[in-house]
């Protein structure tokens, strides 16, 4: 549909790309440490951990940090109720590493949007934020930034490693509370949290968090684009996502096309 829209745009890397859960014929990753379970485009260069040089308007997030966390430091004592566990109960079966955190705040979220879904009492708090954040290429919907939160990880919790869901983004971290022996390794390096210091990697490679402290760690995360994408695979990339959504919205037993 996309292509049919603009058939101008150069996308021939987004229609090359494989729906990795269901794909037909056998594929490699080209990174073998880099394995999105959804979406993964081939030709897409693989950049484990993003530098300011990818990424300048790092500045733009480093300079807002302290307003930032002004906003956050509000909402948390005011918005409690507004806190949500970051994974749901399935997230169980993925093995007894997930337990603590599934459906727990032990791995707590105030989402601002989730999949697109605002949360109307939250953004209503984050004015700086959501003004610096109009400022950077972030993966947007129809209905807003695809995923902005403030993760809090509880002390003495640890997100197992796994995969993210595509290659097509970076996911970007804020530390806004740092406790102090929190960090994330990625591959087989491993980054510690620093305030006021943004920071990004791609999530589809092999990763995992932890924090040894006794107290929480907060970072706001959200996703923005890959750098080397055009403007045109950006669109094309979330009208793919869109047009899954739509499919997977249709597959109930009462669809009048089932």
């Amino acid at each position: 549909e996309y292509r049919k829209a603009n058939p101008q745009a150069d996308i021939q890397r987004i229609e090359a790309a494989i729906w990795c859960q269901t794909h037909e014929r056998d594929f490699k990753y080209r990174h073998p440490e880099q394995q999105p379970h959804l979406f993964y485009v081939p030709d897409l260069e693989p950049i484990p951990v993003y530098s300011a040089e990818h990424a300048p308007w790092f500045a733009l997030l480093e300079d807002a940090w302290g307003d930032i966390c002004d906003e956050f430091l509000t909402a948390q004592r005011s918005a409690t109720d507004e806190q949500s566990p970051y994974l749901g109960a399935g997230a169980a079966r993925l093995g007894e590493d997930w337990a603590e955190i599934a459906d727990s705040l032990n791995w707590g979220s105030f989402h601002l949007y989730k999949q697109g879904e605002p949360n109307p009492t939250l953004i209503e708090m984050f004015p700086r934020t959501l003004e610096v954040l109009e400022q950077v290429p972030m993966v947007l919907t129809p209905t807003g930034p695809s995923e902005l939160l403030f993760s809090v990880l509880q002390g003495e919790q640890r997100i197992p490693p796994h995969f993210g869901v595509a290659n097509t983004d970076m996911t970007v971290h804020l530390p806004i509370v740092f406790p102090g022996d929190a960090a994330i390794r990625v591959i087989d390096e491993v980054y510690e949290w620093q305030p006021g210091k943004a920071w990004a990697f791609d999530d589809a490679f092999s990763h995992e968090s932890w924090n040894n402290s006794a107290q929480p760690r907060v970072n706001l995360l959200f996703e923005a684009w890959h750098p080397h994408l055009s403007e045109y695979e950006q669109q094309a990339v979330m009208a793919t996502f869109q047009a899954r959504l739509r499919w997977n919205a249709g597959r109930s037993l009462d669809h009048p096309g089932l």
